[in-house]
């Protein structure tokens, strides 16, 4: 794996958090976000699509 690569996952945004943590977050965005029940900002691996 590149060390690129490895460093693109673990600090990839996948939390509220995170995500406020590069822009602002208004509360209404926070609220919206916050009601989701599906999990955002993950990633598809590369060696389970085929890349190594």
């Amino acid at each position: 794996m590149s060390e690129e690569w490895v460093e693109q996952m673990h600090n990839q945004v996948n939390t509220l958090e995170r995500l406020e943590k590069y822009i602002n977050v208004s509360d209404k965005e926070r609220e919206a976000i916050s009601s989701q029940d599906t999990k955002w900002g993950t990633m598809n691996l590369p060696q389970f699509n085929g890349y190594f």
